[in-house]
């Protein structure tokens, strides 16, 4: 493996091995220590066979070159009481399936700025490292790591009576239980054990980022609804408008013929007046010129 990285466990460094000492009701917890010596920008992430039964903090990063992280690995407390009890019953759990991966990639210090942008949140930037992994897969180099339980001697909880194991003579008064390491065949699930701080709260701003969404999604169809009432208000008054107007105009035409009908009444009587007076005129005239020629006659 390129040596780009530097590492320990808590346990022991560099051995591989994440040992777990199991207590009732108590954090069994390891750390890796992760260092970048590339000489360049580091982008890890860390994979675990079994992300319903721990939880990794923090399980993606991207680093500088010289700087160190210490990634904590925890297991889960009800996972942990189960493991006791079953090895209490003579039903030790095999850890055979208990396996994390580090995958680690150099990028570029152009990458190192997209990846570290602050305007991006958790979820985003970790869906944006996974994608970035993908696209470097041939470039990937991977720290496995195997798990080992050390239980307690003795075992006392509140709700059971006290339960002591005993050993052999000679024994130390611990069983570890190791997952062979010829095992490293094993199927690796991105991290998302429940319970972890960084997933709740990568959850909250997700559905806080998806709320957000909706509000303004809500607020801009509210606003698109009053201006579409305004819209519809302001086409009924211009059809209001139209119609009075149009009543106007029809009350005015309906005025015009009536007045135009009187005129025309008006003239047609008078003509026949007109015409009557004519005749009369006319025949007051022949008759004058006829009783004047008389008169002058019968002077002769």
């Amino acid at each position: 493996m390129p040596c780009f990285v530097r590492w320990q466990t808590q346990s022991l460094p560099e051995d591989g091995v994440l040992r777990f000492e199991l207590n009732y009701n108590q954090e069994c917890r390891q750390n890796i220590t992760l260092a970048n010596v590339s000489g360049t920008y580091l982008l890890y992430k860390v994979k675990t066979t079994l992300p319903d039964t721990y939880y990794v903090s923090p399980n993606v990063d991207c680093l500088k070159d010289g700087e160190e992280v210490k990634i904590g690995v925890t297991l889960i407390n009800d996972e942990c009481n189960k493991f006791i009890d079953r090895n209490i019953s003579g039903k030790s759990t095999s850890v055979d399936k208990h396996r994390f991966k580090v995958e680690c990639v150099t990028v570029t210090a152009a990458d190192y700025e997209n990846l570290k942008r602050k305007d991006l949140a958790p979820k985003e930037r970790s869906d944006k490292y996974s994608e970035f992994l993908k696209t470097l897969e041939k470039d990937k180099h991977a720290l496995k790591f195997r798990v080992e339980y050390i239980y307690p001697e003795i075992v006392e909880r509140e709700e059971e009576a006290s339960t002591t194991v005993h050993h052999e003579p000679g024994s130390s008064g611990k069983k570890a239980v190791s997952l062979p390491a010829e095992t490293d065949n094993m199927g690796f699930n991105e991290y998302g054990g429940p319970g972890s701080i960084d997933t709740v709260i990568t959850e909250l701003q997700a559905l806080r980022s998806k709320y957000d969404k909706v509000l303004e999604l809500t607020v801009n169809l509210t606003a698109e609804k009053d201006t579409m009432i305004a819209r519809l208000n302001a086409k009924q008054n211009e059809r209001k408008e139209i119609t009075k107007l149009k009543e106007k105009e029809r009350k005015g035409a309906k005025a015009l013929a009536n007045a135009s009908k009187k005129r025309g009444m008006f003239s047609y009587t008078f003509l026949i007046i007109a015409a009557i007076l004519a005749y009369i005129a006319g025949y007051y005239l022949e008759h004058v010129k006829i009783f004047g020629g008389a008169g002058a006659k019968s002077e002769l």
